[in-house]
């Protein structure tokens, strides 16, 4: 039987509107509700365009809408038997960041889980917000018996790479790529054990 299908065949029914939380300097980490997604795609777009300018080109800039992001979050969410999943940060009523995770359908050797995507507002960066969301994702998983987890970055995205690595995350490898017609290169960031990311990284004390 294909891994992902063997995880698929594991994970146990569950509500995902369960709510999990981290009260850390008002903040919350919890699920998105669905009449979220438009803020979220927000967040997407504005997030990247404004700290990704020296990352990727001027074009993938330009042809990066709204559009293009609510279709992109709305195919992941579609996929449910990858088990998709997205924890938001709120602060003071207020989203300021998300992380959207699922199974995946062609991950690394040794991998299961996938970080599909996660942004955070650039006024909200260096306070715990992305850690705790990148430890919500690992505890949604070890919660599906899904032991490990992996995501991509741009490989000149060096800021990201250290916050990554900061966290334990190991290189897998690099590879080119190409989105949208635009020429890039990705480096594939894995932790083996979801359950060390969450008892070496907790979260910000309430």
């Amino acid at each position: 039987m294909h891994v992902l299908d063997s995880k698929c065949a594991m994970l146990r029914a569950r509500d995902l509107n369960q709510i999990t939380r981290f009260e850390a300097h008002n903040m919350l980490i919890r699920n998105m509700q669905s009449e979220e997604l438009s803020t979220l795609v927000r967040i997407y777009v504005d997030t990247l365009k404004a700290t990704h300018t020296e990352i990727v080109s001027e074009r993938f800039l330009e042809i990066l809408s709204y559009e293009v992001a609510l279709q992109r979050l709305e195919g992941i969410l579609k996929k449910k038997v990858l088990h998709p999943f997205c924890y938001v940060a709120e602060e003071s009523g207020t989203l300021t960041g998300f992380v959207l995770g699922a199974l995946a359908e062609n991950p690394p050797a040794g991998y299961q889980g996938e970080v599909k995507t996660i942004y955070i507002l650039p006024a909200y960066h260096r306070r715990g917000i992305g850690r705790d969301l990148i430890r919500a994702a690992a505890e949604h998983f070890a919660r599906e018996q899904v032991p490990s987890m992996f995501l991509g970055v741009f490989a000149d995205n060096y800021p990201a790479r250290r916050f990554y690595a900061s966290l334990g995350g190991q290189v897998i490898k690099e590879y080119a790529d190409e989105i949208r017609g635009e020429k890039c290169t990705i480096a594939l960031y894995g932790w083996p054990s979801v359950h060390a990311l969450i008892q070496t990284h907790p979260s910000y004390p309430g």
